[in-house]
């Protein structure tokens, strides 16, 4: 799951929408004295992680890619959920995306004094492209995938051929989406 999926799963609660936000950029760095409910959504984050990871549909979609790009499949699968959570979100979700992303964009600079500083770097870019809202999109993705291939050790055109797996595969990627994602909320109504 990448940035959109992860706050959708925070319940709304600003704090647990943090700890959701920074688990990523947490990786090598020293963990900070955080609160109960921040470090809680980094708690979550990981759950999520991990139930996403062993997901039979996860795993399958993961399979597919496999061939193309190898040891980024995990990171393209979280990418191609995001955007299919942005074209379904009115199925699973009562409030309306861009609406939610400018709250979630709100919270996060209210709490802007907490962040990791890699998490400062991106926030920036983040917000004046709207990435969560924009994800949706093909162009959206197509923006995500040339970042990606930016932070890349290595020459990967992500941008052409990311987006270019995603059209050629849409229904398969989307119903692996549509098995996952009632899986990933019923499993996070239990935390």
């Amino acid at each position: 799951m990448n940035f959109l999926a992860h706050q959708a799963l925070s319940n709304n609660h600003p704090e647990i929408q943090i700890g959701n936000f920074i688990a990523d950029f947490l990786r090598g760095e020293k963990q900070r004295a955080y609160t109960p409910m921040i470090h809680r959504g980094i708690e979550i984050h990981r759950e999520i992680d991990a139930f996403t990871d062993q997901h039979p549909s996860i795993l399958g979609a993961k399979k597919a890619l496999q061939p193309v790009f190898g040891k980024y499949s995990p990171v393209l699968i979280d990418l191609y959920l995001d955007h299919f959570l942005g074209k379904h979100w009115n199925r699973y979700h009562d409030s309306d995306l861009h609406q939610f992303t400018q709250s979630v964009f709100t919270n996060f600079h209210d709490h802007y004094h907490v962040l990791p500083q890699r998490a400062k770097s991106v926030l920036p870019y983040m917000v004046w492209e709207n990435w969560l809202f924009h994800y949706q999109f093909d162009d959206g993705m197509q923006k995500a995938m040339k970042g990606l291939g930016r932070r890349a050790k290595f020459e990967n055109h992500f941008e052409t051929k990311g987006v270019l797996f995603l059209q050629q595969n849409r229904e398969f990627l989307e119903q692996s989406f549509l098995e996952f994602y009632p899986d990933i909320l019923q499993q996070c109504s239990q935390f």
